[in-house]
């Protein structure tokens, strides 16, 4: 299985080592800059199997590949790119293919309804006991 993690929390070290260690191929980015180099200009990188997408990072300005210019500066930017940019590469918003990792897991609902859409996603919480269990539950649905 192909996994691609954007996490830029230093925190979040060990779980990302605990994910490599699984014995998948793991991509971890950790701006969305990065992520957008990578899912749009590198064509080999749009067939992970699961995406592990931070759900706040720093702000970014991101060149799309049809010369356009998109600033994230929210403060769930992560989810902004994704919800502006996985659909137009071909990737599924399901529960079973993404999960947004969040430290702000209560925010995301008024978020996602804030820009008129429904959570299509896994969302996990950084907080979570569990975190290590629910990532699992994931990555093996």
């Amino acid at each position: 299985m192909n996994i691609f993690i954007l996490e830029d929390d230093g925190s979040c070290k060990a779980l990302i080592d605990w994910i490599k260690n699984l014995g998948d191929e793991v991509m971890h980015v950790k701006n969305i800059e990065d992520m957008a180099y990578y899912l749009e200009y590198e064509e080999g990188y749009k067939d992970y199997d699961k995406f592990v997408i931070d759900a706040s990072l720093p702000a970014a300005s991101v060149l799309h590949p049809d010369e356009t210019e998109e600033e994230y500066n929210g403060a769930l930017n992560g989810i902004d790119y994704m919800l502006e940019n996985f659909p137009k590469l071909g990737i599924e918003l399901h529960d079973g293919r993404v999960a947004v990792l969040t430290a702000f897991a209560g925010s995301i609902e008024g978020h996602l309804k804030s820009k008129q859409t429904a959570c299509c996603f896994s969302i996990i919480d950084k907080n979570d006991n569990q975190l290590k269990n629910r990532l699992q539950e994931f990555l093996q649905s």
